[in-house]
């Protein structure tokens, strides 16, 4: 069998349908659909009792486990997979009507490729825009309607990808045999692992996939979804969290910043020793050191924005024309000066008086 589609599913009963009628519609049927219930509430097992009677052209495999999240489903479903490739499509996503033979026909371009470890394609909203990141030049980044800055194809590993304008969702399938080499950790009394510590593990060894500029699946996020609930998740599941910022690949510098980060998230809810021994960080005082470059590099910020309210504000008197001129060039000062890129769009939109107010009372809390 080519190709093992796998969908973990968590009280999405009535959004997997969608997915199954898609699988149904596609052109090529090389292909194993397994299902991995993680402990739903919803008895998703009286709905497949109903699927797995129907006549289809493709196997159907339903499996359930306790509740552990979508990373030990994952774990799970790589000790069962039958196929050669190994592709994930969520319980609310579903594929477009060609996706499989897309797939299998990009797989057979690559088999006699020894470098290439699979495939991959875009996803797109139902509204039609692609799941890419996009920036507006300020360091502000929305997650729809970013753009590939190639055609065609192009050989890449996961970081160099990044480079080309794939930031955001996209759908890639991948050799099972190269995949469960790469396991998901499993922390007891924790449900969530990001899928960014497979990609850094993936990128420190250089696996590379053939990446395709059209579009295979439709995603649509879900209030109370994996996507949706960002930070919260991280919080609640601490050495998990920990686990994907030690294996971050970034500079070190860096990572100092997202360590502290890591302890600011969490100092509310662990004691100081714990959160530096998940970190690996030798001792607590690392987290006072960083409190105090935090504090100074503040201050270093809030003269930077002193500067481009007393340059907008001889611009303003000079002329509303000239002040336009000059904005992207005040917003682009902002972007590479401060740490928080929202914090820079948002700052020249306050009149000059919200402005300064605002300089003031972030001045009066770094004293306190």
């Amino acid at each position: 069998m080519k190709l093992t589609i796998f969908t973990p599913l968590y009280n999405r009963k009535k959004d997997i349908v969608n997915l199954y009628h898609s699988l149904q519609r596609q052109s090529d049927f090389d292909f194993e659909w397994l299902v991995i219930d993680d402990g739903s509430t919803d008895n998703p097992k009286e709905l497949f009792d109903e699927i797995l009677v129907e006549e289809n052209p493709f196997e159907i495999v339903f499996l359930q486990q306790p509740n552990g999240g979508k990373h030990r489903a994952w774990n799970y479903a790589l000790r069962q997979a039958r196929g050669e490739y190994f592709v994930v499509c969520d319980s609310d996503d579903w594929f477009t009507d060609d996706a499989v033979e897309k797939m299998l026909c990009w797989l057979d371009e690559v088999a006699q490729e020894p470098d290439l470890s699979g495939v991959a394609g875009l996803k797109e909203s139902p509204e039609g825009q692609l799941l890419l990141w996009k920036e507006d030049g300020t360091g502000v980044i929305d997650l729809y309607g970013g753009a590939p800055d190639f055609s065609g194809t192009l050989d890449a590993d996961f970081y160099e990808i990044l480079t080309h304008g794939m930031r955001g969702d996209r759908c890639e399938i991948i050799k099972t045999e190269v995949l469960k080499k790469y396991p998901f950790p499993e922390y007891e009394g924790e449900n969530f692992l990001t899928e960014g510590i497979l990609y850094n593990r993936m990128i420190r060894d250089g696996i590379k996939l053939r990446w395709h500029t059209e579009v295979l699946e439709i995603c649509e996020y879900q209030t109370g979804g994996l996507t949706q609930s960002g930070m919260q998740k991280f919080i609640a599941n601490p050495k998990g969290y920990a686990t994907y910022i030690r294996e971050d690949i970034c500079s070190e510098e860096d990572r100092k910043e997202i360590f502290y980060d890591y302890y600011l998230n969490l100092k509310d809810c662990l004691p100081t020793e714990e959160i530096a021994k998940n970190l690996g960080v030798e001792s607590p005082s690392f987290f006072d050191e960083m409190r105090n470059k935090r504090l100074e590099d503040r201050k270093k910020e809030l003269h930077l924005m002193e500067e481009v309210l007393q340059t907008r504000q001889n611009l303003e008197a000079a002329g509303e024309e000239l002040y336009r001129q000059m904005l992207p060039q005040l917003q682009l000062l902002l972007a590479k000066g401060l740490r928080d890129k929202t914090e820079g769009a948002l700052f020249l939109n306050r009149t000059p008086e919200e402005a300064r107010e605002m300089i003031d009372r972030e001045f009066e809390r770094i004293k306190g």
